[in-house]
């Protein structure tokens, strides 16, 4: 039987601090100091980076862990729905990190142990506005240009012979051509004239899907 379970981001968080925490009962917290607590130290010591991320799985006893968790499992499930569990893991690990730097420089004479779920979510909600802020333009540029090709195709096709493959009748609304290798519905521009299969007629517009031809001069020649 494979267990699965919605929320992997948000369960795995609260998974992995209730671990941190029992780890840290069983060692008399040898190992909430030596993981999950962040404080200035030398960066040649590997433990220094791990304690960068690592400190906000820390909790310093069962009320603090319960605590931050009741509120995670509240707004955190929601969050990851909407954002996706890679951004939101990214965001808990960029949160870590910022933190941790921030706690080094205005308060050096301390240790940052853990982080509440309120000020990750609300960093998280801050970094994905300011990634919005600056995405949101170039995603409407990169919308923007796809709408203009697609229409520069389309008003290319004004002016140019199509090939009749099904009766073009607009009062008993059949009609077909093909132009470019590509078969379109099509209509009488005036609304009036009939074209049968194999006539070469010339496109006076596009109307959605549909062409609106003529009579070519090479017919009427």
């Amino acid at each position: 039987m494979r267990l699965s379970y919605n929320s992997p981001v948000i369960l795995s968080f609260a998974l992995l601090s209730l671990g941190a925490l029992v780890l840290g009962e069983l060692t008399g917290g040898e190992t909430t100091w030596a993981l999950f607590t962040t404080y200035p130290a030398p960066l040649t010591d590997p433990l220094t980076y791990v304690r960068l991320f690592g400190h906000v799985l820390g909790h310093a006893d069962w009320q603090h862990y319960i605590g931050n968790m009741l509120m995670l499992l509240v707004i955190g499930p929601p969050m990851e729905e909407r954002y996706g569990g890679g951004a939101l893991a990214l965001s808990i690990a960029a949160t870590a990190l910022v933190s941790a730097l921030a706690q080094w420089l205005l308060f050096p004479d301390t240790a940052l142990l853990g982080a509440s779920a309120e000020v990750q979510l609300g960093l998280f909600v801050a970094v994905s506005f300011v990634l919005l802020l600056f995405t949101r333009p170039l995603a409407k540029k990169l919308l923007r240009s796809g709408r203009e090709e697609i229409k520069t195709n389309v008003d290319g096709l004004i002016g140019r012979t199509a090939r009749v493959t099904e009766t073009v009748d607009n009062e008993l609304g059949t009609g077909a051509a093909v132009v470019s290798g590509q078969e379109w519905t099509a209509r009488a521009f005036d609304g009036e004239s009939r074209f049968a299969p194999g006539e070469t007629v010339v496109i006076r517009a596009v109307e959605g899907v549909k062409l609106m031809v003529s009579e070519s001069q090479r017919e009427k020649e």
